[in-house]
């Protein structure tokens, strides 16, 4: 199994293309936990990109939850 926390630390974007990409939006949602649990703050890159695959699957309800999140990160 691949270890995602190391993957992040060396280039976070990296999980969130790979699973934007596949259309696994909540792949990336936990990459997207797991770097805030890491005290690593998502920059708008990050946003978009999870934006991205949300509404690629079609799901408006996480990316509702994303803009609350934004609004969080100023």
């Amino acid at each position: 199994m691949l270890n995602f926390y190391l993957l992040i630390q060396c280039s976070p974007k990296i999980p969130f293309l790979v699973f934007s990409r596949a259309r696994l939006p909540l792949a990336a949602l936990e990459v997207f936990h797991t770097m805030q649990h890491m005290n690593c703050d998502p920059d708008r890159a990050s946003f978009d990109i999870l934006i991205d695959a949300f509404g690629k699957a079609g799901l408006v309800e996480g990316i509702y939850f994303l803009v609350i999140e934004i609004d969080k990160y100023g």
